[in-house]
């Protein structure tokens, strides 16, 4: 690469970057005093996505608005619609689901475990497309990409439905999602995973079979994300079933993407 055309390159990063952190210091002036504080200490490779533009939904997956990412998930902004995300579950060839734990520096859910991959789509032209989910999948390529490494294609994503729920993760976030659940196969092994971990996002992987699962988080040895639980707890045996068998269903079945509701 040209010495010139780097240097021009990394300036250009670098100006994007300090416009965000100004945008986000100008954004914190809305919040109240102790918010401030609190998001002031955030760590700066969370900050850096506060001002995303998630798509904010009705309860029937119906688009309305969109909304910042930090204040989708403010309590105190009392959201009245959720936003729309997804939760992708990828299974090896013998069936054993890839769970990630959330960093310590995440602002929601931090240090719990959860299903593979678990992320929105942003408010633009491609991750808006509902026709055959591809701004959904688009989204979790982006995602899984970021966040492990791994690059997946949209023919390799089954979305077998949505789920509605809300959760509090303290005093100051939730969560209020219309999720879709994604499913997929592992194409790589899980040591190479281990080396590509975005560290800012994950701190560590695990293979686990259903069994193994339900008798940890039954146990409370894994402690793990309230969408996650309400899979664990009410989908768990029909998602590893239709993994069993996901290169058939996702090409035979012609899926109307129910929305279960949990709230």
């Amino acid at each position: 690469m040209n010495v010139n055309y780097k240097f021009a390159l990394n300036a250009l990063k670098n100006t994007k970057s300090n416009m965000k952190r100004k945008y986000f210091s100008e954004s914190l002036n809305s919040k109240p005093n102790e918010l401030q504080t609190l998001l002031k200490q955030v760590d700066d490779s969370q900050k850096m996505s506060f001002e995303e533009k998630l798509i904010l939904v009705d309860e029937n997956d119906n688009k309305i608005a969109s909304t910042s990412k930090i204040d989708a998930h403010l309590r105190i902004v009392n959201n009245k619609y959720p936003h729309r995300a997804f939760s992708v579950f990828m299974f090896d060839q013998n069936n054993k689901l890839l769970l990630q734990k959330r960093s310590d520096k995440k602002i929601t859910f931090k240090d719990l475990w959860s299903n593979t991959c678990c992320s929105h789509p942003i408010d633009n032209e491609e991750e808006n497309v509902m026709t055959e989910n591809v701004g959904i999948c688009k989204a979790a390529i982006r995602r899984i990409k970021f966040e492990l490494g791994i690059d997946t294609k949209i023919d390799e994503y089954f979305v077998s439905e949505r789920i509605l729920y809300r959760a509090d993760s303290d005093d100051i976030f939730e969560e209020f999602e219309l999720d879709y659940i994604l499913l997929a196969k592992l194409n790589m092994d899980i040591n190479d995973v281990t080396k590509l971990l975005n560290s800012d996002e994950v701190s560590d992987v695990r293979l686990i079979s259903k069994e193994d699962l339900v008798n940890e988080v039954k146990s409370e040895k894994m402690s793990i994300t309230p969408w996650f639980k309400l899979i664990v707890n009410n989908k768990i045996d029909e998602i590893y079933e239709t993994a069993k068998n996901l290169e058939k269903i996702a090409k035979d079945v012609k899926n109307e993407l129910k929305i279960v509701r949990y709230i």
